[in-house]
């Protein structure tokens, strides 16, 4: 058959989505074309000329070709929502379909070569899938590349060793549209059960959530937090913030609440927790669950990278619970926390360590890896007028493969 009769067949095919993402059952012939299709596509470009000139999509270029489609894009399946049914052929032939990986936490990351961002976030899944095992944790790559051919070179000089699909359509495949993708970096995150666990988060809270779902089976919020109640010593923690009946407190990098929950019982009625953080999808959550909880002494505060937005001279102490490597403008952040803080106010840091080998390298490599060492941050502390109390490492053992450290600061007296 020539290439072109074969473009002809395929083309045929209602709006072409039987030939990548079919919900419900495949009859064989379905699988069949399916695999073709993607063969034609990793060979070259043209079909996603040809499918540009079938549907209705306007001429911007998103990565390296593909196209935006000037249809009412579906908006991304809200968190708690069951996950579109997709089916997908991955590069190497291999078929993955919603079905197949259910019982299983699935991260779907989308990227393009074109994009920076996509290619400094792949080091973060590089990170995460060897944290867990793959028995556990599926990682799909999705490539919005218009040239697949491209795309697997891309793979390939990145390092990208696990499953990736790209169907030369861009942010108008199939995949891409049914979990409302419209620009890259991406990641939506698929729990056990089929249901969505989050989308574009952040890296913290991306380690966080992906965590979770790996860990989670029938077991709820109570019992997973209790669990890191006591991974993360959270007693102890308390202990070196000097938490006491009638303590204001913040809790700057506060996400969900894992933290701010547990101190607004330490401070009791007279005292106040002032949660903070940057993710507005992660406060959301938070806003809903002290208000379930009926929760009257924590504040939700949104802040910004260089402030906490944190009243001068009102606080007993702060907590920044493995936080510190997120903060881009570490000075600034500092400089507040301070401010905020009453005289020999109390600054706890607990933040995960480096193997042997990260601890040698640079700042920047380690804020990449999502860790620290401690003597990063007593210098910062240090500059920054604080005094440091005590310091331990190790402090927990996280996990099998993260150890954590705390340094506990006092705010130090006026510079002369």
């Amino acid at each position: 058959m020539g290439k072109r009769n074969c473009m002809a067949r395929i083309s045929s095919r209602a709006n072409m989505a039987a030939l990548f993402h079919v919900p419900g059952s495949r009859s064989v012939a379905d699988a069949a074309l399916a695999r073709l299709r993607a063969r034609v596509l990793s060979a070259s470009g043209i079909i996603a000329i040809i499918l540009s000139v079938l549907s209705p999509v306007s001429a911007e270029r998103f990565g390296t070709g593909s196209v935006q489609s000037e249809v009412t894009r579906p908006a991304a399946p809200a968190p708690g929502s069951p996950a579109p049914d997709f089916y997908v052929i991955s590069s190497d032939g291999e078929s993955i379909s919603k079905s197949s990986v259910r019982g299983k936490a699935v991260l779907l990351h989308f990227w393009a070569s074109s994009s920076d961002a996509s290619r400094e976030q792949i080091s973060l899944v590089r990170t995460l899938r060897r944290m867990f095992d793959e028995r556990e944790f599926v990682v799909i790559g999705a490539s919005l590349d218009g040239n697949c051919e491209d795309s697997g070179e891309t793979a390939k000089r990145l390092g990208i060793v696990w499953t990736n699909v790209c169907d030369g359509r861009g942010s108008e495949g199939p995949l891409a549209k049914s979990f409302g993708i419209s620009g890259v970096p991406a990641v939506r995150l698929i729990d056990r059960e089929g249901t969505i666990a989050g989308s574009d988060l952040s890296p913290e809270r991306l380690r966080t959530a992906a965590a979770e779902v790996v860990t989670e089976s029938k077991i709820g919020r109570f019992a997973r937090e209790s669990r890191r109640e006591l991974q993360w010593k959270v007693g102890d923690i308390f202990e070196a913030m000097a938490v006491r009946q009638g303590s204001r407190v913040a809790d700057v990098g506060a996400g969900e609440g894992f933290i701010s929950v547990r101190l607004s019982s330490e401070v009791g009625a007279g005292g106040s927790v002032f949660a903070v953080d940057i993710d507005e999808t992660a406060l959301g959550e938070l806003r809903r669950r002290i208000q379930k909880a009926g929760l009257n002494n924590v504040d939700v505060i949104r802040g910004r990278e260089s402030d906490p937005l944190l009243a001068p001279g009102s606080l007993d102490s702060v907590l920044v619970l493995r936080s510190y490597h997120e903060f881009t403008r570490y000075r600034e952040m500092l400089a507040k926390i301070r401010d905020a803080l009453k005289p020999r106010g109390r600054l706890v840091i607990v933040d995960v360590k480096p193997d042997t080998d990260g601890a040698a390298r640079t700042r920047e490599w380690q804020v990449q890896q999502h860790v620290m060492t401690h003597e990063i941050v007593e210098r910062d502390l240090e500059q920054a007028g604080f005094r440091i109390i005590r310091t331990s490492d190790p402090f927990a053992q996280v996990n099998s493969r993260e150890t954590a450290w705390l340094i506990c600061a006092e705010k130090g007296p006026p510079a002369s």
